[in-house]
């Protein structure tokens, strides 16, 4: 244990005793303060708590993986199936996929299920699995054989058409090439005087001295075909910024309408609600008018029947010379 020292100090009459006690300094232990067991598993780093056990390591030399229980970790030379690869550590997956490369983004599916393989702009249900090809996508059983995939269908129809749910080819937008659907979402190629560089799909060049934010400057190179990596796409991040920012001052502005409503200021019924009220108040004094001259009427009515009531009322007068002759 520590020191212990005494001190004392007098009050008045009394004396106290003070201790001062010194607490031992524990230090926190590392991996080099234990004792391994010995005889470790061979994915062990720095020794280990129990022989022959990759979940009993001090550390790992390859990838640290989360037990399924997820009450610990394991070491492993390679991420099992069901987990991907995050710098030294073994993550797991949605449950939905069998292997991955990203949480939510599945590379093999469980059974029968197709894994949905269209890495573009318009389609966010990239690395999905599914029991059946959504609108637009066709099963493909034969190009891998490891995984059934939803692809989009071939074009039947001839460039810069596509073909719609009714079977016809209707044109492209204006700003696509080739397209697979309607709209600058659905492009495969950009066409001439247009680019995809910042947001994913095809908008118009800016000219040499333009610095409008509705271009694309065409002297980088645009992305043509459908990219194959989600990597591709980092400006989705830019245009989820710009549509927040959108709703959040739709949503201000519906505010500040409410606002001045409540206030009465641009409220249809405000001009009639203050001419509702000269009207109530001019009603009203006429109403109080009326009354005071019915209480003057009345008080006048009752002056003039205590007036007659107190001549009928009035005692005779009395004959003093009768009474003495009584």
């Amino acid at each position: 244990m520590g020191e212990i020292e005494k001190s004392k100090k007098k009050k008045g009459s009394s004396t106290f005793i003070i201790h001062t006690e010194q607490l031992p300094i524990y230090e926190t232990p590392t991996f080099s303060d234990l004792t391994s067991a010995g005889n470790c598993h061979a994915e062990c780093q720095g020794g280990c708590s129990a022989s022959n056990s990759a979940a009993a390591c001090f550390a790992c030399k390859h990838f640290t993986q989360s037990l399924r229980n997820r009450a610990g970790f394991k070491c492993v030379e390679r991420c099992d199936d069901g987990f991907y690869q995050d710098n030294d550590k073994c993550k797991i997956c949605s449950i939905h996929c069998k292997t991955c490369v990203k949480a939510e983004q599945c590379v093999t599916c469980h059974g029968a299920q197709l894994l949905i393989d269209v890495d573009h702009f318009g389609h966010f249900d990239h690395g999905q699995c599914v029991d059946k090809c959504p609108q637009g996508l066709i099963s493909d059983y034969d190009s891998n054989l490891l995984q059934s995939r939803c692809v989009l269908k071939k074009n039947p129809c001839s460039r810069g058409y596509y073909e719609d749910e009714r079977m016809n080819c209707v044109a492209c937008d204006a700003s696509c090439s080739t397209c697979h659907g309607p709209g600058a979402l659905k492009c495969d190629e950009c066409a001439q005087g247009y680019s995809n560089t910042t947001y994913g799909f095809c908008r118009p060049c800016c000219g040499q001295t333009s610095s409008d934010e509705h271009c694309e400057d065409c002297s980088i190179p645009h992305k043509d075909p459908i990219s194959s990596s989600s990597a591709h796409h980092p400006s989705i991040f830019k245009t989820s910024f710009i549509a927040i920012s959108s709703v959040a001052v739709f949503i201000s502005l519906i505010y500040c309408c409410m606002k001045c409503f409540d206030d009465g200021i641009l409220s249809p019924l405000a001009y009639f609600t203050r001419s509702n009220d000269n009207e109530y108040s001019q009603l009203n004094s006429a109403l109080q008018d009326e009354d005071s001259d019915d209480d003057e009427d009345y008080d006048s009515d009752e002056e003039e029947l205590f007036k007659v009531r107190t001549k009928t009322e009035k005692p005779a007068a009395t004959d003093l010379t009768s009474i003495l002759t009584r």
